[in-house]
C-alpha cells in the first residue's frame, strides 16, 4: 500500500481547511467590529492607503481603491462615484469626500456620536480640528459607513 498519496491528499485537505477557517474567522472578527471601530478602521486604511509624505503617495479616490472598502456601504460607495463623475465632468478640482478636505489630516480621533449609529471623526490639520460626523448603517450584523458630514 502506498501511502505517500494519502499523505499528500490529505496534507492538501488540512491546508484548504485552515486557509478557510482563517477566512471566516477575519470575517466574524470585522462583522464584530462596532460603530466607532468601523470608522476608526476605515480612516486609518485611508490614511495608510494614501502613504503622506512619501514618494509613492497614492489617492484612494483617483485609484478607486475605497470601492473595495468593507467599512462603505453600497450607497455610500454609489454616491462617491456620481460624487467624482461631477468632478470629473466640471474639469476641476473637487474635495475629499471622506476628509470633507483638500489636504490630509496629520491626526485623527474618533470618539462616540449622540446615537449608536453616529461617529464623531476629529481630524487635525496644522493647528485646527475639523469635526465629522460620520453616520452608519448595520447591515448583516456589520456597521457600515453611510455618509460623512460635517459636525454641526
Amino acid at each position: 500500500m502506498n501511502t505517500k498519496p494519502s499523505i499528500t491528499i490529505l496534507y492538501i485537505f488540512l491546508c484548504a481547511l485552515l486557509l478557510v477557517g482563517c477566512q471566516t474567522s477575519g470575517q466574524a472578527a470585522q462583522a464584530r467590529l462596532s460603530s466607532l471601530e468601523t470608522v476608526d478602521a476605515f480612516y486609518t486604511w485611508y490614511v495608510d492607503y494614501i502613504q503622506p509624505g512619501s514618494e509613492q503617495m497614492r489617492n484612494p479616490l483617483a485609484d478607486r481603491a475605497y470601492r473595495e472598502s468593507p467599512y462603505l456601504s453600497e450607497s455610500m460607495i454609489k454616491r462617491v462615484d456620481a460624487l467624482l463623475e461631477s468632478f470629473e465632468k466640471e474639469m476641476g478640482g473637487g474635495f475629499d469626500p471622506f476628509l470633507l478636505a483638500q489636504d490630509i489630516p496629520q491626526e485623527i480621533e474618533v470618539q462616540p456620536g449622540a446615537q449608536a449609529d453616529t461617529v464623531i471623526a476629529r481630524m487635525r490639520f496644522g493647528e485646527s480640528w475639523n469635526e465629522l460626523k460620520v453616520s452608519l448603517v448595520e447591515q448583516g450584523g456589520r456597521w457600515l459607513i453611510e455618509e460623512v458630514s460635517r459636525n454641526e
